[in-house]
């Protein structure tokens, strides 16, 4: 169903759990949006050369309707995703190029890059509560990507053995492989993290090799560090690299983790606002859309600039 406040659409959601009253006439509906359904489905990945965004988003989204920025849609990615629900493997693209991911007031999953512009100035009439935490400065980002390699004469390993009496089954691999071979029986269709294939009476045999798998870790030092700030280091892991822009480039130093309650207008998160003379980012907005005037409690981050 469809939830609006003043013929304003806030979100399209989809019945999770139900219970209601003796008489049942009041129900208390508890519901999942485009995004949260996505973690009960299966991606099965696949490993990109130049791929454009939108296919690799077509593929992991399918029937799910969404909206892709074309811009964002024309970058190209390389690498690979192992087997996923599908909310972590949009969440892996989505790092990847930068782009936010929201279902708010929409009735379908937008995807645009992350904004990079104050969208408006919170005026103090405006803040209820505001309060500022600043923990240990961290003085290095690190990234590290993950490669896979093949290496020349490896052996294959067996993956599957058994009787399938001519049925059909998905074997998933517990790491990538590749050179698939199958011998008393058919591949119908693969990746380097599953095959489909369907057997004979007698002994089906999947066998495939292990690639070599390679990190890659770059860095960025924080500008800000002096020589007293004890060494503090936040960890990124990736499988995908954008072909035009390292990821590392949009990796930002928190500088303040702020908690405030303002009225919400048209804030939205992900969202750039200035907030008490800081520019930060929304990172999560809790709201009750059933007030007169709308007052969110916000989570955002301020960077070092």
């Amino acid at each position: 169903f469809s939830i609006y406040r003043n013929n304003v659409l806030f979100g399209r959601f989809f019945v999770n759990t139900s219970t209601s009253n003796t008489d049942k006439t009041l129900y208390n509906i508890k519901v999942n949006d485009y995004i949260q359904t996505l973690e009960g489905q299966v991606y099965l990945g696949g490993q990109y050369a130049n791929a454009t965004v939108s296919s690799v988003i077509a593929d992991i989204l399918g029937s799910i309707p969404y909206t892709l920025d074309i811009g964002l849609g024309a970058l190209t990615i390389s690498g690979y995703l192992p087997i996923l629900n599908k909310r972590e493997a949009l969440r892996q693209v989505a790092f990847c190029v930068n782009a936010l991911v929201d279902t708010s007031r929409s009735d379908n999953i937008i995807i645009k890059p992350l904004p990079t512009t104050s969208s408006r100035t919170i005026t103090p009439s405006e803040i209820v509560s505001i309060n500022t935490t600043q923990t240990n400065i961290t003085t290095r980002i690190e990234l590290n990507t993950t490669t896979l390699v093949t290496k020349k004469r490896q052996e294959a390993d067996d993956i599957f053995e058994g009787k399938l009496g001519g049925g059909t089954i998905t074997v998933m691999f517990d790491t990538p492989k590749f050179d698939l071979s199958i011998t008393g029986g058919t591949i119908v269709t693969s990746n380097l993290n599953y095959a489909i294939i369907t057997g004979t009476a007698t002994t089906t045999t999947l066998t495939g090799k292990e690639y070599q798998q390679s990190v890659a870790t770059t860095a960025k030092t924080n500008p800000y560090v002096v020589s007293t700030d004890i060494e503090k280091v936040e960890t990124y892991d990736t499988t995908l690299v954008c072909d035009s822009t390292p990821i590392i480039n949009n990796l930002n130093f928190v500088e303040y983790q702020i908690k405030s309650n303002f009225l919400m207008s048209s804030t939205q998160v992900g969202d750039i606002v200035s907030l008490n003379g800081q520019t930060c980012r929304v990172m999560s907005l809790d709201y009750d859309i059933g007030q007169t005037n709308i007052y969110c409690n916000a989570e955002l981050e301020a960077y070092y600039e």
